[in-house]
Protein backbone atom coordinates (compact mmCIF):
# COMPACT_ATOMS: atom_id res chain seq x y z
CA UNK A 1 0.00 0.00 0.00
CA UNK A 2 1.61 3.25 -1.18
CA UNK A 3 2.27 5.56 2.26
CA UNK A 4 0.05 8.62 2.60
CA UNK A 5 3.26 10.99 1.98
CA UNK A 6 2.99 9.12 -1.59
CA UNK A 7 -0.59 9.87 -1.68
CA UNK A 8 -0.16 13.57 -1.37
CA UNK A 9 2.40 14.38 -3.63
CA UNK A 10 0.77 12.59 -6.11
CA UNK A 11 -2.48 14.42 -5.83
CA UNK A 12 -0.76 17.61 -6.02
CA UNK A 13 1.01 16.84 -8.80
CA UNK A 14 -2.43 15.89 -10.32
CA UNK A 15 -4.24 19.17 -9.14
CA UNK A 16 -1.82 21.24 -10.74
CA UNK A 17 -1.94 19.70 -14.23
CA UNK A 18 -5.18 19.69 -14.22
CA UNK A 19 -5.82 23.25 -13.50
CA UNK A 20 -2.98 24.54 -16.07
CA UNK A 21 -5.25 22.29 -18.68
CA UNK A 22 -8.48 24.00 -17.37
CA UNK A 23 -6.65 27.47 -17.63
CA UNK A 24 -5.48 27.14 -21.02
CA UNK A 25 -8.31 24.76 -22.61
CA UNK A 26 -11.44 25.76 -20.84
CA UNK A 27 -10.43 29.27 -19.94
CA UNK A 28 -11.91 29.32 -16.29
CA UNK A 29 -11.56 31.15 -13.39
CA UNK A 30 -9.02 31.62 -10.71
CA UNK A 31 -11.89 30.59 -8.26
CA UNK A 32 -12.61 27.80 -9.92
CA UNK A 33 -9.49 26.33 -11.03
CA UNK A 34 -7.97 26.69 -7.31
CA UNK A 35 -11.45 25.01 -6.35
CA UNK A 36 -10.62 21.86 -8.23
CA UNK A 37 -7.47 21.60 -7.12
CA UNK A 38 -8.52 21.27 -3.64
CA UNK A 39 -10.76 18.84 -4.55
CA UNK A 40 -8.48 16.52 -6.51
CA UNK A 41 -5.91 16.51 -3.66
CA UNK A 42 -9.20 16.19 -1.06
CA UNK A 43 -10.68 13.10 -3.22
CA UNK A 44 -7.18 11.96 -3.82
CA UNK A 45 -6.33 11.00 0.52
CA UNK A 46 -9.86 10.60 0.79
CA UNK A 47 -10.20 6.35 0.53
CA UNK A 48 -7.69 5.63 3.45
CA UNK A 49 -10.58 7.06 6.08
CA UNK A 50 -11.39 3.47 5.73
CA UNK A 51 -11.16 1.55 9.02
CA UNK A 52 -10.81 5.24 10.97
CA UNK A 53 -6.79 4.57 10.90
CA UNK A 54 -3.38 6.83 10.31
CA UNK A 55 -5.72 9.82 11.48
CA UNK A 56 -6.99 10.18 7.89
CA UNK A 57 -10.52 10.01 9.38
CA UNK A 58 -10.03 12.82 12.54
CA UNK A 59 -8.75 15.11 9.28
CA UNK A 60 -12.01 14.02 6.89
CA UNK A 61 -13.90 14.91 10.21
CA UNK A 62 -12.62 18.14 10.98
CA UNK A 63 -12.77 19.12 7.07
CA UNK A 64 -16.70 17.77 7.50
CA UNK A 65 -16.83 19.84 10.63
CA UNK A 66 -15.31 23.28 9.14
CA UNK A 67 -17.68 22.63 5.78
CA UNK A 68 -20.59 21.34 7.30
CA UNK A 69 -22.30 24.21 8.99
CA UNK A 70 -21.56 26.53 5.99
CA UNK A 71 -24.29 23.63 4.00
CA UNK A 72 -26.60 23.66 6.27
CA UNK A 73 -26.84 27.63 6.88
CA UNK A 74 -27.15 28.09 3.41
CA UNK A 75 -30.17 25.17 2.90
CA UNK A 76 -31.84 26.76 5.53
CA UNK A 77 -31.77 30.21 5.93
CA UNK A 78 -34.21 30.37 8.22
CA UNK A 79 -31.75 29.19 10.13
CA UNK A 80 -29.26 32.41 9.98
CA UNK A 81 -32.76 34.59 11.12
CA UNK A 82 -32.01 33.49 14.50
CA UNK A 83 -29.09 35.28 15.42
CA UNK A 84 -25.60 34.53 17.18
CA UNK A 85 -26.79 32.14 19.01
CA UNK A 86 -28.51 29.74 16.61
CA UNK A 87 -25.65 29.43 14.61
CA UNK A 88 -23.33 28.68 16.94
CA UNK A 89 -25.76 25.95 17.71
CA UNK A 90 -25.46 24.74 14.38
CA UNK A 91 -22.19 24.90 14.43
CA UNK A 92 -21.25 23.19 17.60
CA UNK A 93 -23.65 20.29 16.52
CA UNK A 94 -22.38 20.25 13.16
CA UNK A 95 -18.94 19.66 14.86
CA UNK A 96 -20.36 16.60 17.24
CA UNK A 97 -21.88 15.15 14.43
CA UNK A 98 -18.73 15.05 12.90
CA UNK A 99 -15.61 14.56 15.00
CA UNK A 100 -17.87 11.79 17.08
CA UNK A 101 -20.62 10.04 15.14
CA UNK A 102 -18.80 9.86 11.52
CA UNK A 103 -15.43 8.88 12.92
CA UNK A 104 -17.17 6.20 14.90
CA UNK A 105 -19.31 5.03 11.81
CA UNK A 106 -15.70 4.86 9.77
CA UNK A 107 -14.06 3.17 12.59
CA UNK A 108 -17.12 0.63 13.20
CA UNK A 109 -18.72 0.05 9.98
CA UNK A 110 -15.46 0.54 7.39
CA UNK A 111 -12.29 -1.61 7.06
CA UNK A 112 -9.21 -1.27 5.83
CA UNK A 113 -8.78 -1.02 1.97
CA UNK A 114 -12.88 -1.99 1.78
CA UNK A 115 -15.81 -0.36 -0.02
CA UNK A 116 -14.32 2.98 0.28
CA UNK A 117 -11.42 1.90 -1.71
CA UNK A 118 -13.77 1.02 -4.89
CA UNK A 119 -14.97 2.35 -8.27
CA UNK A 120 -18.53 3.33 -7.01
CA UNK A 121 -16.59 5.34 -3.61
CA UNK A 122 -15.70 7.05 -6.73
CA UNK A 123 -18.48 8.14 -8.82
CA UNK A 124 -20.38 8.90 -5.24
CA UNK A 125 -17.47 10.97 -4.30
CA UNK A 126 -17.51 13.13 -7.82
CA UNK A 127 -21.39 12.95 -7.40
CA UNK A 128 -21.72 14.34 -3.91
CA UNK A 129 -18.95 17.04 -4.88
CA UNK A 130 -21.04 17.82 -8.08
CA UNK A 131 -24.29 18.21 -5.85
CA UNK A 132 -23.13 20.04 -3.58
CA UNK A 133 -21.83 23.29 -4.96
CA UNK A 134 -25.27 23.60 -7.46
CA UNK A 135 -24.78 27.17 -7.05
CA UNK A 136 -21.87 27.08 -9.63
CA UNK A 137 -22.45 27.11 -13.40
CA UNK A 138 -22.96 23.75 -14.72
CA UNK A 139 -19.74 23.79 -16.62
CA UNK A 140 -17.96 24.85 -14.10
CA UNK A 141 -19.39 21.97 -11.74
CA UNK A 142 -18.82 19.41 -13.92
CA UNK A 143 -15.14 20.15 -13.74
CA UNK A 144 -15.21 19.85 -10.14
CA UNK A 145 -17.12 16.06 -10.76
CA UNK A 146 -14.35 15.36 -13.01
CA UNK A 147 -11.99 16.32 -10.49
CA UNK A 148 -13.01 15.27 -7.61
CA UNK A 149 -13.27 11.58 -10.07
CA UNK A 150 -9.57 11.89 -10.48
CA UNK A 151 -8.32 12.71 -7.07
CA UNK A 152 -10.03 9.05 -6.40
CA UNK A 153 -9.09 6.94 -8.98
CA UNK A 154 -5.27 8.34 -8.25
CA UNK A 155 -5.42 6.95 -4.76
CA UNK A 156 -6.91 3.58 -6.19
CA UNK A 157 -4.19 3.37 -9.32
CA UNK A 158 -1.48 4.22 -6.80
CA UNK A 159 -2.08 1.19 -4.06
CA UNK A 160 -2.41 -0.93 -6.96
CA UNK A 161 0.33 -0.47 -8.50
CA UNK A 162 2.19 -0.71 -4.78
CA UNK A 163 0.57 -3.90 -4.88
CA UNK A 164 2.94 -4.88 -7.57
CA UNK A 165 6.15 -6.40 -5.50
CA UNK A 166 7.83 -8.63 -7.89
CA UNK A 167 11.05 -9.26 -5.60
CA UNK A 168 8.84 -10.19 -2.90
CA UNK A 169 6.66 -12.74 -4.66
CA UNK A 170 9.78 -13.98 -6.12
CA UNK A 171 10.96 -14.76 -2.63
CA UNK A 172 7.86 -15.75 -0.81
CA UNK A 173 8.23 -12.90 1.79
CA UNK A 174 5.62 -10.38 0.52
CA UNK A 175 2.51 -9.94 2.52
CA UNK A 176 -0.90 -10.22 0.17
CA UNK A 177 -2.92 -6.75 0.00
CA UNK A 178 -6.75 -6.17 -0.40
CA UNK A 179 -7.03 -5.47 -4.14
CA UNK A 180 -7.45 -1.56 -4.87
CA UNK A 181 -9.40 -1.44 -8.23
CA UNK A 182 -12.46 -3.00 -6.47
CA UNK A 183 -16.06 -2.86 -7.97
CA UNK A 184 -17.85 -5.15 -5.54
CA UNK A 185 -17.87 -4.46 -1.60
CA UNK A 186 -17.01 -8.15 1.47
CA UNK A 187 -20.64 -8.28 1.56
CA UNK A 188 -23.77 -8.07 -0.47
CA UNK A 189 -24.93 -5.85 1.87
CA UNK A 190 -22.03 -3.37 1.39
CA UNK A 191 -22.29 -3.54 -2.39
CA UNK A 192 -25.77 -2.99 -3.01
CA UNK A 193 -25.85 0.35 -0.48
CA UNK A 194 -23.18 1.39 -2.48
CA UNK A 195 -24.43 0.90 -6.06
CA UNK A 196 -27.73 2.13 -4.34
CA UNK A 197 -26.05 5.27 -3.55
CA UNK A 198 -24.58 5.47 -6.90
CA UNK A 199 -27.69 5.38 -8.29
CA UNK A 200 -29.30 7.84 -6.11
CA UNK A 201 -26.95 10.37 -6.37
CA UNK A 202 -27.05 9.91 -9.96
CA UNK A 203 -30.55 10.65 -10.78
CA UNK A 204 -30.57 13.60 -8.68
CA UNK A 205 -27.13 14.60 -11.07
CA UNK A 206 -29.09 13.78 -14.28
CA UNK A 207 -32.38 15.85 -12.81
CA UNK A 208 -29.65 18.72 -12.54
CA UNK A 209 -28.08 18.12 -16.08
CA UNK A 210 -32.08 17.60 -17.55
CA UNK A 211 -34.48 19.52 -15.41
CA UNK A 212 -37.31 18.44 -17.85
CA UNK A 213 -36.49 15.09 -17.87
CA UNK A 214 -38.76 12.85 -16.59
CA UNK A 215 -40.62 8.81 -17.52
CA UNK A 216 -43.94 8.48 -18.58
CA UNK A 217 -45.20 4.65 -17.08
CA UNK A 218 -48.34 3.92 -19.68
CA UNK A 219 -50.05 0.71 -19.58
CA UNK A 220 -51.37 -0.67 -22.92
CA UNK A 221 -53.94 -3.08 -22.12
Amino acid sequence: MAAQQSHMSFSFFLAILYAIFGFFFLALSPEALLLASVVVVIAGLLPNVDGGQDGAAKEFAGLLAAVLPLLILQSFPSLQSGGVARMALVVVCAYLISRVFVVRFLQTCTVRRGIVHSIPAAIITAEIVYLVFYDLPKGQRAYLFFAALLGFLSHLLLDAYSNFDLIGKASGQTKKQPPALKLFGATWGKTIAAYGAVAVLGWFVLRDVYPYLHFDAKLVY
